[in-house]
């Protein structure tokens, strides 16, 4: 997912600031380690990071 997204952002030049994604909880729980790991790569390109209010288990 990360790889998508900065691909996504380099092809279009969209700021990643307005790349918005939607995750569902079913997704994220069936491996929170890694999925921390992909919202921290994520967030490390500049794309905001509201989960991380929203989703006390990830914030690490």
């Amino acid at each position: 997912m990360s790889k998508t997204s900065s691909r996504a952002l380099a092809e279009t030049g969209v700021h990643p600031g307005r790349l918005s994604l939607e995750l569902t909880e079913g997704a994220m729980v069936l491996d929170v380690e890694e999925t921390q790991r992909i919202l921290h790569r994520i967030v490390a390109t500049g794309v905001a990071s509201r989960w991380m209010t929203t989703a006390p288990a990830l914030r690490t």
